[in-house]
C-alpha cells in the first residue's frame, strides 16, 4: 500500500489526469467512493444493531417481562433490521458497482485475455455454489493485474502475484457472516417464547459481530485495491508513447 501511495505521489498531476484516458480505463475513485461510504454507513448501522441486541438479550434474561417491555423491544429491533437490510442493498449495490468496473478496466492495464467474462462480477454473487468462490478469484485477479511495478504488456505473469492476507480475512469473514446470519434467522423464525427469544438473540449478536468485521475489512480492501489500480493506471499513462509503424 505504501508503494501504491509512492507511486502516485511522484507522479505530476497531469498524468494521473491523462490516466483516465487510457483506452478502456474508468478511473475508480467515483464508485469506490460510494462504495466505501455505504460500508461505513452499513458498519455503523452493525454498531447500533449490536447494541440494541445486546438490550434485547438482557431484558430476555429477566425473571420478570412486562408486554409493553416485549413490544417496545420488538418494534426497535425491527426497526433496525428493516434499516440494515435497506442498508445492505445499498452496499451491495454499490460494491459490485465498484468491482464490475475495476475488473473491467484490466484489459486497459496491459492484460491480454480476462479469465472470466465480466458477467461473472454480477451474478456470480448470487448463484448458489459458485458464489462461495467465484468472487474471490475475480477479487484475486483484479488485484494482482493491478500491479503498479508489472511491466505494461503483463502476459500470464500477473497470475503468479501474491494476494494480501486481507483478502483471505474478508472473504472467510464474508462467507461465515452469510452462514451465522442464515442460523439467526432460522432460529428467529421459530421462536414463540421468551426462552426461544433469547437463544435467537445471542445468534444475532454472534451474527452481527462477524458482519460488523466483515464490513470493515471489506472497506479495507476496496480502499487498498482502488489505490492499487489508479497507481497502475498513473504509471501506463507516463510512459512515452509507442511511435506507430507505418
Amino acid at each position: 500500500m505504501n508503494l501504491q501511495k509512492r507511486v502516485v505521489k511522484r507522479l505530476p498531476a497531469f498524468t494521473i489526469v491523462r490516466a483516465m484516458k487510457l483506452e478502456g480505463y474508468e478511473p475508480l475513485s467515483g464508485r469506490s467512493r460510494w462504495a466505501q461510504r455505504a460500508l461505513i454507513a452499513l458498519i455503523i448501522l452493525d454498531v447500533f444493531s449490536l447494541l440494541s441486541g445486546y438490550a434485547a438479550y438482557s431484558l430476555y434474561q429477566h425473571d420478570v417481562i412486562t408486554q409493553d417491555e416485549l413490544d417496545t423491544t420488538d418494534i426497535r429491533e425491527g426497526i433496525i433490521a428493516l434499516l440494515d437490510v435497506l442498508a445492505f442493498i445499498v452496499v451491495t449495490v454499490t460494491f459490485i458497482r465498484w468491482f464490475r468496473r475495476a475488473y473491467r478496466n484490466l484489459p486497459a492495464l496491459g492484460v491480454g485475455t480476462l479469465r472470466f467474462r465480466p458477467a461473472w462480477t454480477i451474478w456470480s454473487w448470487f448463484i448458489p455454489f459458485l458464489g462461495l468462490f467465484r468472487p474471490k478469484q475475480i477479487a484475486n485477479d483484479i488485484w494482482r493485474a493491478s500491479d503498479p511495478e508489472a511491466p505494461p504488456a503483463q502476459g500470464a505473469i500477473w497470475h503468479e502475484n501474491p494476494v494480501p492476507t486481507l483478502f483471505q480475512w474478508w472473504w472467510g469473514v464474508f462467507i461465515l457472516s452469510n452462514f451465522l446470519n442464515n442460523i439467526a434467522f432460522r432460529i428467529d423464525w421459530r421462536a414463540h417464547d421468551v426462552p426461544a427469544y433469547s437463544e435467537a438473540a445471542r445468534a444475532f449478536l454472534a451474527a452481527d459481530s462477524v458482519g460488523l468485521i466483515g464490513a470493515i475489512l471489506a472497506l479495507f480492501v476496496v480502499r487498498r485495491t482502488t489505490a492499487r489500480q489508479e497507481a497502475r493506471a498513473a504509471r501506463l499513462a507516463a510512459l512515452p508513447a509507442v511511435p506507430e509503424t507505418v
